[in-house]
C-alpha cells in the first residue's frame, strides 16, 4: 500500500520502517546495500529499454518490475546499462536463488540470458489471470 501512495516500487518500499519513536528510517541491511541500488532515473531507462516487461516471463506490470544486477555488485558488478536488466519481483527472487539480498545468482555467471530464455512460469505459479495477453520470451 506504502508504495502505490507514494508512487515508488514495492521493493524500494521495504527498506523502510517506522516507530513511534524514530518517526521514518531507513533499515539498516538497506543503508549497506547503498552501491547496489540504481537510480529511479536508470530504473526507468532498463525498463523502457526492456519493453516495459520482465524479461524472463513476460510480465507487463511495471509495479512489479525491478532492475537486477547481472552480475551482482557483490562479485564484481557494476551499475553499467550492460549489467542491468528488467524481471518482476518473482523472477528476480528466483534469480538470485529465493534471496536478493544473497549475492548469489540462479544461473552461471554469462549465462543470464540462457537463464531467462529456459524459463517456463504458469500463469497460476505469477498468481495472474490464465488470459492475460503477456507474451514469453519463447512468443517472440
Amino acid at each position: 500500500m506504502v508504495a502505490k501512495a507514494i508512487g515508488c516500487s514495492l521493493s524500494y518500499a521495504r527498506r523502510f520502517s517506522y516507530s513511534n519513536e524514530r518517526g521514518a528510517f531507513q533499515k539498516e541491511w538497506s543503508k549497506s546495500t547503498q552501491n547496489e541500488k540504481v537510480s529511479p532515473g536508470a530504473r526507468t531507462k532498463i525498463i523502457n529499454r526492456d519493453g516495459k516487461t520482465c524479461l524472463r516471463c513476460g510480465l507487463g506490470d511495471e509495479r512489479e518490475l525491478e532492475v537486477h544486477h547481472i552480475l551482482p555488485v557483490s562479485q564484481g558488478g557494476t551499475n553499467e546499462d550492460s549489467n542491468l536488466a528488467t524481471l518482476c519481483s518473482h523472477c528476480h527472487e528466483a534469480a538470485h536463488d529465493g534471496s536478493k539480498t544473497s549475492g548469489k545468482t540462479a544461473y552461471v555467471e554469462g549465462n543470464f540470458y540462457e537463464w531467462t530464455q529456459k524459463a517456463e512460469i504458469a500463469p497460476e505459479e505469477r498468481d495472474l489471470p490464465l488470459d492475460t495477453g503477456q507474451k514469453r520470451i519463447s512468443d517472440y
